[in-house]
């Protein structure tokens, strides 16, 4: 049983690493252009398997238009827009009863903290 819990948590953090990789890149090109969400738009995202969420510190989001998975954010996600420090990384589910990956990371435009 100790090694089914060591396996399943390596390859959580091996996953979290990944993503938070991903949603670091992802975070420049939006930085560049937050209206046109740096050219991500459902299909390519859906392509990649990802989605989108982005979350102000004042609590209000956006997300892609046209995303077949909804997700909400929670307070590990606000605190990261909100301190511009670290990522968060959880399991959630999703709307559509599906579980997912989440990760938030900190991106700051000059509209604000998201």
């Amino acid at each position: 049983m100790t090694y089914f819990f060591t396996v399943r948590n390596t390859l959580y953090h091996q996953t979290d690493r990944e993503l938070i990789a991903v949603a670091t890149d992802a975070s420049a090109s939006i930085t560049a252009d937050l209206e046109g969400l740096g050219g991500l738009n459902s299909t390519a995202l859906e392509a990649a398997n990802v989605g989108l969420v982005l979350l102000r510190s004042d609590g209000s989001s956006r997300g892609v238009p046209g995303a077949k998975v909804s997700v909400e954010t929670g307070y590990q996600e606000l605190a990261v827009a909100r301190t511009q420090m670290n990522a968060s990384a959880r399991t959630i589910h999703g709307l559509d009863g599906t579980y997912y990956r989440q990760v938030a990371v900190p991106i700051t435009i000059s509209s604000g903290k998201w």
